[in-house]
């Protein structure tokens, strides 16, 4: 970049105001430095954008994965990575030590498990639907403390494979996906409820939209909110991004339209940092490829703002922690799978108050 013309600023940085103020000023003259760095110091901060902190890799990499808390311990489990052009599903646990700032990895469950959805029921991380590579996964897996796992076959009767769900009380709400990740011609609109107390299934009206998958979702005031995804298109006989949005309510069982994403995006990861704000962030975007961008959706307006982009160009898992957000592993590149990982502090991702 050459010189900035006379008397402008960097882009996005209007210093006018500023100046206006130092020029009405009246301060001694030894004063003045110290006074102008400060006023520097400020502006600097202002205008920076908040850093996500660099961690350690993963010692796996991977994408697909489930994430949540085990022993108090951000633990990344499962997923799938590349090798030498081949395609390996994971069965690993991946725990981070925080206060040795390690990670540490151990085989976890006995098969893998790649795709699913996540809940917490009665203190334990449950892992439902998903593949386990050769097949779609029906059964549930229950984490405990101590590494304890369990394993039951009444799951989900239906095929859960690149779902979109969040837990919503006591219930996993989910729809779309499909039996098989390299099958999206198969994307279904059906929805479903799950109890976590009874493991009773209920179905709900189908996806407004119609067919689709690899889509964000979170829980919000009570409902289930999902952003973009990805269709088959029959007639072009390929996969097309989504930038629908929907909200379910399980109270009045009814899904409404949301205002949709601001670009079509698949694979992004929708994570609520309160009572009113969803974090939008990364996937696969036609005009972008893989990409860092974000947005916060305000589910008081109805309305989307930037917020501060992923550190990855990529489909990344997200969890929030001990106040942080982790952005851990993801697909970067086709066949390959990260193994970054980075957090930042929740605030920091909220608008100015």
């Amino acid at each position: 970049m050459g010189p900035l013309p006379r008397g402008s600023s960097a882009p996005g940085v209007d210093l006018s105001s500023e100046f206006r103020i130092l020029a009405h000023m009246r301060l001694p003259l030894p004063a003045w430095p110290a006074f102008a760095f400060g006023c520097l110091a400020l502006m600097a901060a202002n205008a920076a954008p908040p850093a996500w902190e660099k961690l350690p890799d993963l010692p796996q990499s991977t994408g697909g994965a489930a994430a949540g808390l085990l022993d108090g311990q951000v633990t990344l489990i499962g997923g799938a990575t590349w090798r030498d052009g081949r395609k390996i599903w994971l069965a690993t646990a991946q725990r981070f030590d925080d206060h040795a700032r390690r990670w540490t990895a151990a085989d976890l469950l006995t098969e893998p498990h790649a795709h699913g959805l996540v809940a917490v029921y009665g203190g334990r991380l449950l892992l439902l639907g998903g593949t386990t590579g050769t097949r779609p996964f029906a059964g549930i897996w229950s984490l405990g403390p101590g590494g304890e796992v369990q394993r039951t076959e009444a799951g989900l009767p239906e095929a859960a494979v690149i779902s979109t769900g969040a837990q919503v009380g006591m219930k996993l709400i989910f729809a779309g996906g499909t039996d098989d990740v390299a099958n999206m011609r198969a994307f279904t609109d059906r929805a479903h409820s799950f109890d976590l107390a009874s493991g009773r299934l209920s179905p709900l009206p189908p996806y407004p939209p119609g067919p689709f998958g690899l889509a964000a979702a979170a829980a919000l005031g009570g409902e289930l909110l999902v952003f973009g995804g990805a269709a088959w298109d029959r007639n072009a006989d390929r996969l097309t991004d989504l930038a629908d949005a929907q909200a379910f309510d399980p109270r009045s069982v009814r899904w409404r339209a949301l205002r949709p994403l601001p670009v079509a995006t698949r694979g992004a990861t929708a994570l609520a940092l309160d009572e009113r704000w969803i974090y939008v962030a990364g996937g696969y975007a036609a005009a972008d490829g893989f990409t860092a961008r974000a947005w916060l959706y305000d589910g008081r307006t109805d309305t989307y703002r930037d917020a501060p982009s992923l550190p990855v160009r990529s489909v990344v898992t997200l969890l929030v922690a001990h106040g942080q957000v982790y952005c851990l592993g993801g697909e970067d590149r086709p066949q390959h799978r990260s193994a970054e990982a980075h957090r930042i502090a929740l605030d920091a991702l909220r608008p100015a108050r």
